[in-house]
């Protein structure tokens, strides 16, 4: 999956994913052309991430 696909998936900016990869969250598996590509287990990983911004933990 590409950014966009991830970001269309889960209703993520393309900045917030990409934010989460700089401090090391997640992880891309590669690149196409000038877009990062995604493992699709990354959509679970970033649903997690949610749920713990909405408990609260910063």
């Amino acid at each position: 999956m590409d950014i966009t696909e991830v970001s269309q998936s889960t209703g993520l900016a393309s900045f917030a994913i990409r934010y989460y990869e700089k401090k090391g969250l997640i992880n891309a598996i590669g690149c196409k052309g000038l877009k990062r590509v995604y493992h699709p287990e990354i959509l679970a990983r970033l649903a997690l991430i949610s749920l713990a911004q909405q408990a609260y933990f910063h």
